[in-house]
């Protein structure tokens, strides 16, 4: 994963190319083990454990803001933030587990979304932003691969994916979700992914950045791997 983010800062250099949608919706389906604390009871009784159950969670995106540039192996990258002194690409996020849905309106701080051609493909997502806590950040990280590369590497096409024997995520998925008192829930293991959803909506050209403000951008895409490895 580093090589490939390494490639895409590299990439940077070359300038970016125009990306054809406005709007897209990521989103993950499938089934959790359960067995976290759920204090506050966002999932279900207070002061309990998140149950097993259904489990989705959809990230949406606005490709118009942040950074966004082409990888040299084939995939586009997407990043920004306050982190990074620029706008965010996301829109926030929201999880659903057993019925219940718990939205999360805030990813200013670091956003990522990543698809990658070839043999596997990836499809990278990341966000981060400030919770009503103090001192507190609400986050997720989903980075899933596919082994024979079905995985689309597009920004641009709605598509169902549904996984096969072979497909897994590169680290395991993880999200947290702070409430004003401190206290939270979220789950780091026991995510079972059956189907990805990609939505793209508004579609609209995207001017591309060129090579204006790219100085120093090569070093942010790097930086952007180590906090993901580091929050996962």
């Amino acid at each position: 994963m580093k090589k490939r983010i390494a490639l895409a800062a590299l990439a940077l250099l070359a300038g970016s190319a125009p990306v054809r949608a406005s709007i897209v919706d990521v989103t993950f389906i499938g089934t959790q083990t359960g067995g976290v604390a759920d204090v506050p009871g966002l999932f279900g009784p207070p002061d309990s454990n998140i149950a097993p159950g259904p489990f989705s969670i959809t990230f949406r995106f606005d490709l118009s803001k942040g950074t966004t540039f082409p990888l040299p192996q084939g995939g586009t990258d997407v990043l920004g933030g306050t982190s990074f002194g620029t706008s965010s690409p996301s829109l926030g996020w929201s999880v659903t587990i057993d019925g219940k849905t718990v939205n999360v309106p805030d990813g200013s701080e670091q956003a990522q979304l990543q698809v990658v051609a070839g043999a596997p493909s990836f499809l990278d997502v990341a966000v981060f932003g400030p919770s009503a806590a103090l001192g507190q950040v609400n986050g997720a990280v989903f980075d899933f691969s596919s082994a024979d590369g079905s995985l689309p590497a597009t920004l641009n096409t709605n598509y169902d994916y549904l996984v096969k024997p072979g497909d897994g995520f590169s680290s395991d998925p993880f999200f947290i979700v702070f409430t004003s008192n401190g206290s939270g829930a979220g789950l780091n293991s026991g995510i079972s992914i059956s189907e990805i959803k990609f939505s793209v909506e508004a579609p609209a050209a995207t001017p591309g950045m060129g090579l204006s403000g790219l100085t120093g951008l090569a070093a942010l895409g790097l930086a952007a791997r180590r906090w993901r490895r580091g929050a996962a």
